[in-house]
């Protein structure tokens, strides 16, 4: 490969989440490389966090205000779960950042970049497909946040989640419905962003498996001068340091993001669940029915794209006995067999994103999570009639 080519792909597969790096830099969640610590990052993070607490104890304390009052509790209940979830994630994320900049570096690695060009392919499919699923999300996110920022307009002096606001008599005025846009935009932007990370760089993975398995299928391939085993298991050793080097990469990813996405897996059941009690309450014919419909639909999404790019990954990774069996191991010596051997049965055992050691991320997942939404949708609303 070209110096030029091999520059190319290590910038592309790094920049795959630039977008979010930029987004979570802008409100003082991140730091790295080409963004440093600046004052202005840290007088975001403030305010950030500042918006973030007062909404949620606001809507806590309206909850414990209105407890008899089953609409109201359903109505805040559905966000709040959201924004616990999201306190907990961004929490747990800068608290490793030393070691989520560290995982960043490894993209830049040679094992990650010495690729030919025509497998640049299999890195350029998984990049776009990424940032297919993540503008779809954000779109998604941002439709929300406008349609909650300005139902309370459409719909009259309204709330667009009732809170508790000390010394008033609880009417929605212009300056607490400002209060809210701002944390519907904190909300809107910096969940999205962090959700995406994991799934930018489970695609790369999924890429580097695409260029291990062609590595496999043509490890043994032999031309007329290069009739000496000891090439092809020279390519064999490092396929085996190719997979080793994903493995290691996606254990360190999963050591900073399996929290946050176990986390994230219980919130969606919550917030998908509550969404559908929404629609029992809110008029059709009204902004906030729309605003509803939106979020409910942002969080089968948000959970959604996580189980996808998982089930990607495992995908992927049963795929690499067949590449070895699809390379002409059989014109081998007995030695050379013996490598392939072992490379089978080592990935016998799948690669997989887990969440807090409970969950494999999968489509299997995503089906349980709607089960699960759908039953304690269906308890609730037993109790609210």
């Amino acid at each position: 490969m070209s110096e030029v080519s091999f520059k190319s792909q290590k910038v592309a597969q790094y920049d795959t989440i630039d977008v979010s790096r930029k987004i979570l830099w802008a409100f003082g969640v991140y730091t790295g490389k080409k963004y440093p610590n600046r004052i202005l990052c840290k007088i975001s993070l403030a305010i950030n966090c500042i918006l973030t607490f007062t909404f949620m104890i606001s809507m806590l304390i309206n909850i414990l205000l209105n407890m008899d009052d089953l609409e109201t509790v359903f109505v805040i209940t559905h966000l709040l779960v959201t924004e616990l979830g999201y306190t907990t994630k961004t929490y747990y994320f800068m608290r490793m950042l030393k070691e989520f900049n560290a995982l960043e570096e490894l993209l830049e690695e040679p094992i990650f970049n010495d690729h030919s060009l025509e497998q640049d392919n299999f890195v350029a499919r998984e990049i776009r497909t990424s940032k297919i699923l993540s503008n779809i999300f954000r779109c998604l996110s941002w439709c929300a946040q406008l349609t909650y920022t300005i139902c309370p307009i459409l719909d009259g002096d309204i709330w667009a989640i009732p809170i508790w606001v000390p010394l008033t008599d609880g009417s929605p005025k212009l300056i607490y419905q400002a209060y809210e846009a701002l944390c519907f935009m904190s909300l809107a932007s910096v969940e999205p962003a962090l959700d995406l990370i994991p799934v930018g760089f489970i695609s790369t993975m999924a890429a580097q498996l695409d260029i291990l398995n062609d590595n496999l299928k043509h490890s043994a391939d032999k031309n007329e001068d290069e009739l000496e085993e000891g090439k092809i298991r020279k390519r064999l050793a490092k396929c085996v340091k190719h997979h080793l080097a994903i493995l290691s990469f996606l254990k360190k990813l999963e050591e900073i993001f399996s929290f946050g996405i176990f986390i994230q897996i219980f919130t969606s059941v919550g917030a998908i669940c509550m969404s559908g009690l929404q629609f029992l309450v809110v008029p059709v014919r009204s902004a906030t029915f729309v605003a509803v419909f939106i979020y409910f639909w942002v969080m089968v999404v948000q959970i959604g794209t996580c189980c996808w790019v998982g089930q990607t990954l495992i995908t992927k990774s049963n795929q690499i006995r067949d590449a070895c069996y699809e390379s002409t191991w059989y014109n081998c010596n007995t030695s050379t067999k013996r490598i392939f051997f072992i490379i089978m049965e080592r990935s016998k055992k799948t690669i997989s994103f887990r969440a807090g050691n409970f969950f494999n991320i999968s489509l299997a997942t995503f089906v349980m999570i709607i089960r699960n939404s759908y039953s304690y949708f269906a308890v609730l609303m037993q109790m609210y009639k």
